[in-house]
């Protein structure tokens, strides 16, 4: 790996900056002073960030990352290099983590929650420029040879070993949805769902330029508009592929804003997508619940943009509009709050409104005429179990999810829920699968960009020890 002169006062400035906050995150502890704990961790998170995945590596409680996310972020360190880093903390509160949040039951225990609005400047390897260019659309956070970058995430840390290390991080959306219009058109006879969504995006971070969201690889978007005016979007790539991440899923894309964005800018965002029919089809009837096993059992049919806070959106308004044509279907439940609506202008159209309490719940059933609701209902438990309720007044209910929180719930309440579309839920499996494929792309990335093998020994020795210190602290508990 390349790295430039000023690389050892770099480590040595790193080690002296982890020995100061050492000295002190026991007092910090005793203090319980969630602003100052996560204001020192911040200042070490950007000294990591410049000085790669060794002391990257070391800003992690044992056991809390296993194999595959050191590796990626070995190969992300080798993609791109951090320059000017400065990471804000946002908020923070004290909690009380339950056993097994996070990756490993490891990350239980008394510990700090804090937002981060972290931005830097990621440049790209020369020579890894080239060959991922020649391999793959990067998205628009990374398709230039330096880019701006500017993130929004949510970190979990708790006191381990002298210092304050991190055991969970969850990506936040840089901008939070205002108010949602979903219509979506179902066509049984030409297999298509087409979808007009219309995003009031707030942005949450200074200087955002652009906004990457998740959507399913299989739909199609055929307009997409800002305040009106067309932008450029990126989709996923086909086979996934490398980026600032270590990893870019194929369901992963982004679009480039008309204008920087500062804190509070308000702008109005609207998507037009059309997806297959097939992939939504079960015996009788037509829903966006999940029908089939595997790692494409979530199903993003329309744009999700990431975990929010919950103070983000409150005030906002959420409304589903699911039509169809006349004699197609006999009932239609939809999630939230069922609405009277306007009927449909068109006399061989037959429409449903409801009032769905958060976006990324959104979902329908249209059951075809003769079809039995039980039989549909036991089809789609088989898959979706406990996760999803079918009420009273043909309503569809996330068990355990946004729609039964408190409406005034916990500031991070749903930064790290396990929501079925939450982007931990929809890239894991695809992280899985495309194991062969991402190694594949990294044996030729390997001859273009060899590693440096003496940081992935001083990585992988690490890793070795704190393995088997949380094997230790797991066997005493």
């Amino acid at each position: 790996m390349k790295r430039t002169g000023t690389w050892p006062a770099m480590t040595l400035g790193v080690v002296a900056l982890a020995f100061a906050l050492a000295a002190t995150a026991h007092a910090s502890e005793e203090a319980a002073d969630p602003a100052l704990i996560a204001r020192e961790f911040a200042t070490r998170l950007e000294a990591a960030m410049i000085g790669g995945p060794v002391p990257w590596d070391r800003l992690w409680a044992p056991a809390a990352r296993d194999s595959s996310a050191r590796s990626l972020d070995v190969r992300a360190s080798a993609l791109f290099h951090w320059t000017d880093v400065a990471v804000a903390v946002d908020s923070t509160t004290a909690r009380t983590f339950e056993q097994g949040a996070g990756i490993d039951a490891n990350a239980g225990g008394s510990g700090v929650e804090f937002v981060a609005r972290t931005t830097g400047t990621a440049t790209w390897d020369p020579r890894a420029y080239g060959v991922a260019t020649s391999l793959w659309r990067p998205l628009h956070d990374e398709a230039r040879e330096t880019n701006r970058v500017t993130r929004r995430e949510a970190w979990r840390i708790r006191f381990d070993d002298g210092a304050w290390r991190a055991v969970e991080r969850t990506p936040l959306s840089p901008v939070h949805v205002r108010d949602l219009k979903v219509r979506a058109s179902v066509f049984p006879r030409q297999d298509a769902l087409l979808v007009e969504s219309t995003f009031s995006l707030v942005a949450e971070v200074d200087g955002l330029e652009n906004i990457r969201f998740l959507l399913d690889r299989r739909v199609e978007i055929y307009d997409l508009q800002v305040n009106d005016r067309p932008v450029d979007v990126i989709r996923g790539s086909e086979l996934a592929s490398l980026g600032l991440e270590g990893f870019s899923p194929e369901n992963e894309s982004s679009f480039r804003l008309p204008r920087l964005l500062a804190r509070g800018d308000e702008i109005l965002v609207k998507f037009r997508t059309r997806s297959p029919l097939v992939h939504l089809r079960g015996p009788g009837f037509v829903t966006t619940l999940p029908i089939h096993v595997g790692s494409f059992r979530e199903r993003a049919w329309y744009p999700i943009f990431g975990a929010e806070l919950e103070r983000d959106s409150r005030g906002g308004k959420v409304d589903l509009e699911v039509a169809w044509p006349k004699g197609a279907f006999e009932q239609a439940i939809l999630s939230g709050t069922r609405a009277d609506g306007n009927a449909s202008p068109w006399p061989e159209e037959e429409s449903a409104f409801s009032h769905p309490a958060r976006p990324r719940s959104i979902d329908f059933v249209l059951l075809e005429p003769g079809a039995d609701a039980e039989d549909a209902f036991d089809v789609l438990r088989g898959v979706r179990g406990d996760d999803v309720r079918f009420v009273d007044g043909g309503v569809i209910r996330w068990a355990g999810g946004e729609d039964a929180r408190e409406p005034n719930g916990p500031l991070f309440a749903y930064a790290f829920d396990p929501h079925p579309r939450s982007r931990r839920a929809l890239i894991e499996p695809l992280t899985a699968v495309s194991t062969y494929s991402s190694r594949d792309l990294a044996s030729e990335l390997q001859e273009a960009l060899p590693l440096d093998t003496e940081m992935l020994d001083e990585l992988y020795d690490d890793a070795e020890t704190n393995s088997e210190r949380g094997a230790d602290d797991r066997a005493s508990e």
